[in-house]
């Protein structure tokens, strides 16, 4: 068990990828065990958060359920999270699966490699043996989740943590205070003190914290007046009606017989 401190570290891109090419992660991994939010500024470009968004909102109106065992070679689907008797955690939410192995995905895959590498650095793993190579039994997953506006949400939990995690990365790709006004993405301190977090979030910001710090998605509470804005790369961004992220996740194969917590 682990409390958030209510410390945020910032460092920019450029300053992450410097660290996990020089393989010089101990400042990262001795701040996720004092327990701070580490936030990457503008880890993604705009035009990139631009597509992404545009993505979602594309799929708004077809986001049915295609669950599918997964294994390598599965195309990219879309899953619709919803309470069941057999769920872990309780959740309400909409999600667009992407696999390196699609020629879809290569670009967004790509564009998260650094993060893979510090998820993987951090606990001495190779990003390769589940982005290319697959031999650990596991492999890559970026999800694009969406939690639609006065309904979305993921009640508080903590992630597995073990030799093979310590945290999971994920990019904010939502405009708080446009896309929704309250609510959304918090992290538990001290006392059980709820602390949102999504009001301090840019589009395309990385974040990172301790897997045992619990931590969940509220329901994102409506904006009465629906706004459009103009982003830094001059291009017109529709409002999307809820909160949108993007999960670096690693999950084990269907058909492994390693053992590995879901991620």
């Amino acid at each position: 068990m682990m409390d958030y401190s209510l410390s945020n570290i910032e460092i920019t891109r450029d300053d992450a990828i410097s660290l996990v090419l020089g393989q010089n992660l101990e400042t990262i991994l001795r701040d996720l065990n004092n327990g701070h939010l580490i936030i990457i500024r503008s880890y993604l470009n705009a035009e990139v958060v631009q597509s992404l968004r545009q993505l979602c909102s594309s799929l708004i109106d077809k986001w049915e359920d295609e669950y599918m065992p997964f294994d390598i070679g599965i195309p990219n689907n879309k899953r619709v999270h919803t309470p069941r008797p057999e769920s872990v955690v309780p959740a309400y939410f909409k999600a667009l699966n992407m696999y390196p192995w699609n020629s879809s995905s290569v670009n967004i895959f790509n564009d998260c490699m650094h993060l893979y590498q510090l998820r993987a650095g951090l606990v001495g793993k190779s990003a390769e043996s589940f982005i290319s190579h697959y031999d650990s039994g596991y492999a890559a997953r970026l999800a694009l989740q969406f939690y639609p506006e006065n309904k979305g949400y993921f009640k508080c939990h903590r992630d597995p943590y073990d030799i093979h995690q310590i945290a999971i990365p994920t990019i904010a790709l939502s405009n708080h205070g446009i896309d929704f006004s309250s609510g959304g993405f918090y992290l538990v301190g001290q006392q059980n003190r709820k602390v949102h977090l999504d009001s301090i979030l840019e589009p395309g910001d990385a974040i990172l914290f301790h897997s045992l710090i619990e931590h969940g998605v509220d329901i994102p509470t409506s904006v009465n007046d629906p706004k459009f804005l103009l982003d830094d790369i001059g291009l017109l961004s529709c409002k999307i009606p809820g909160r949108l992220m993007l999960l670096c996740a690693v999950n084990q194969l269907a058909n492994s017989q390693k053992s590995f917590s879901h991620v």
